[in-house]
């Protein structure tokens, strides 16, 4: 009643002020009936309900169409921050684990993990499978945490400047793409067990002798020698077959004569390609 009562009172004085402005009064009305076609009857005075309802529906549109267009750029920026620091930024600055996944029975599979330190790598504590590119560098110091691992289906590159042999590989026997030796090593003890790679290379190394892969029977895409300054034998004494040919460049005591050797080791005999630099001293 209150409510009509205030209602009848606004439309009272809109008749007065129209009428005091010279304006034709609003229509006056006990019902709809008394009003045009499209009015009703409200509060004694015939009013225009399209009106009435174009404008509530414009003001509830607008309303909810700024509250929308604020939410999505922050729902935008939210996004674009927990990718780049969040995932991109973990694995660049080394936690690799969160792009890591490990299966049933030890199958762990990321598509590229790069291990930078000792806490990286023991991520793959419970990896006897690796699927993917496995990279290990800068301040690993041990192959530790690689003890169960048995097999890598993919590249497995040890390019850690303080690794200076292979000592916790003692498990893996088979590595189906690129075996990459680098940097830091001086030995290859700890890889006894490994018996075929696809391509086998060794570059910028501290390596002698390849004699620490003793049970290397298989290298099916070719070896490439780069750059190993104290390198001077080269002979596998397991091997059988080897695919592709064997690139040697820069290892300045290695005489051609022994990577020949190796070569003709191996039925049919792949390829020798001295890409220069390499020693020349005999082999007798």
């Amino acid at each position: 009643m209150l409510r009509f009562a205030l209602l009848a009172a606004a439309s009272l004085s809109s008749v007065v002020a129209a009428l005091a402005c010279g304006e034709p009064a609003p229509l006056t009305c006990a019902s709809n009936d008394n009003c045009f076609d499209g009015d009703v009857c409200s509060a004694g005075v015939c009013a225009p309900v399209v009106a009435e309802g174009e404008g509530e529906g414009e003001g509830e549109g607008e309303g909810e169409g700024e509250g929308e267009g604020e939410g999505e750029p922050v729902g935008e920026g939210e996004g674009e921050g927990e990718g780049e620091y969040g995932s991109e930024g973990e694995g660049e600055y080394g936690y690799p684990d969160e792009e890591l996944i490990v299966g049933a029975e030890g199958r762990c599979t990321a598509g590229s993990f790069e291990a930078r330190d000792d806490r990286d790598l023991i991520a793959l504590t419970p990896c006897t499978t690796f699927v993917g590119e496995l990279e290990i560098k800068d301040d690993v110091t041990s192959l530790a945490p690689l003890a169960g691992l048995v097999s890598v289906d993919g590249d497995l590159k040890i390019e850690a400047d303080l690794l200076q042999d292979l000592t916790g590989l003692s498990s893996l026997t088979s590595v189906s793409g690129e075996l990459k030796l680098e940097n830091g090593l001086i030995r290859l003890d700890g890889a006894s067990a490994l018996t075929s790679v696809g391509t086998l290379v060794v570059e910028k190394t501290g390596l002698i002798t390849l004699g620490g892969l003793s049970s290397l029977t298989t290298i099916s895409r070719g070896i490439e020698l780069k750059e190993n300054d104290l390198l001077r034998d080269v002979a596998l004494p397991a091997i059988t077959t080897i695919g592709g040919r064997i690139t040697v460049e820069d290892n300045g005591f290695l005489p051609l004569c022994a990577v020949q050797a190796l070569a003709d080791s191996v039925i049919p005999a792949p390829l020798v390609r001295d890409e220069g630099g390499n020693g020349s001293g005999s082999c007798t």
